[in-house]
């Protein structure tokens, strides 16, 4: 992991300054911090489609997601001067009162099989069954590299694999996480197993 601090200016649009860095970079990273203000707060609120534009002086509470060169998908949370919160899916439009900070953490997507240096053994602890372009994957796999823990990546390419995959998890979600040939769950339960400290012996 790379680590990148920004700093946006007045005005500048906290949506498209981000997707640029990631074009420019031209790797996959997600926020690990932000401080800063907003003159301008656009977001829609979950399950609604209505993009929601409020100004004023808002202080950015926090700033969590992902940018990609091709997809980027965060969520923005605000307080404004009585300390009522505000947030959904960043849009477009969120512009910067006086300055920002950001710390970004960028993926090497070049790297994305460098496991395949660790013992076999080692890596075929943990595998990860994914699909192309879904985002729960993308967090599995992302929060395994964060924990340095060694695992083996699979991305499912039609249904005959994918027939196979159920009659050993007998799951349709994704990912589909193994441990030890043991079927566990997906995301969620990965999350639960490192907060529980249950993931510790694999590295």
């Amino acid at each position: 992991m790379r680590l990148k601090n920004i700093r946006l200016t007045k005005s500048t649009d906290l949506l498209i300054s981000l997707e640029e860095l990631s074009k420019k970079e031209k790797l996959e990273g997600y926020v690990l911090s932000i401080v800063g203000d907003l003159s301008t707060a656009t977001f829609k609120c979950p399950n609604h489609e209505e993009i929601k534009k409020l100004s004023g002086h808002f202080e950015i509470i926090s700033l969590g997601g992902t940018i990609s060169p091709h997809n980027t998908h965060l969520h923005l949370s605000v307080s404004d001067d009585k300390c009522q919160l505000f947030g959904g899916h960043l849009e477009k439009g969120s512009l910067v009162l006086k300055a920002v900070d950001i710390l970004v953490g960028f993926l090497d997507l070049d790297n994305e099989h460098q496991n395949s240096q660790l013992p076999i053994s080692l890596i075929n602890r943990v595998e990860v069954y994914i699909l192309e372009g879904c985002p729960w994957s993308k967090r599995a796999v992302r929060l395994l590299k964060m924990l340095d823990i060694p695992h083996n990546i699979i991305t499912l390419k039609d249904d005959d694999e994918f027939e196979k995959l159920n009659k050993r998890s007998h799951s349709t979600t994704f990912p589909q996480i193994f441990i030890d040939g043991s079927f566990v769950g997906g995301y969620d339960e990965l999350v639960r197993l490192s907060n529980e400290g249950h993931l510790s012996n694999l590295k």
